[in-house]
């Protein structure tokens, strides 16, 4: 599997990791397991870590399938650490289609990114 989804009760974030390139089903498989987990949470940040993904965030048919949730607001939040540049621009451009660029960030670190969900960041 290309990927691991976990929800983290001390942080109260779900954890998404990826390490390969993942193609259409994983995505829908992935969306499926962020819906159930956030199902009758509060509080819904997703963190997603791509640092042990040198491949890519998503093949050709993984992003026409993306298209399909936009408007879907699963998430109030996304951080995402890890991205080298070339994921950052693919992602900036995914994140602005789906109308998400606004709630959602990049960071270096992770402690950054529980920080921005809490509130507490600059």
């Amino acid at each position: 599997m290309n990927y691991e989804v976990e929800y983290d009760d001390a942080n109260k974030v779900l954890r998404l990791e990826t390490y390969a390139t993942l193609n259409a089903e994983e995505l829908r498989q992935i969306m499926d397991k962020i819906e159930k987990e956030f199902e009758g949470k509060e509080q819904r940040y997703l963190l997603v870590d791509v640092s042990a993904n040198k491949e890519g965030a998503l093949d050709r048919e993984a992003r026409k399938t993306l298209r399909g949730y936009k408007g879907q607001s699963l998430s109030q939040k996304v951080g995402i650490i890890g991205a080298n540049p070339t994921v950052r621009m693919m992602a900036k451009i995914a994140l602005k289609v789906l109308g998400r660029s606004e709630t959602t960030r990049f960071f270096k670190r992770e402690e950054e990114a529980l920080k921005w969900f809490k509130g507490e960041a600059k």
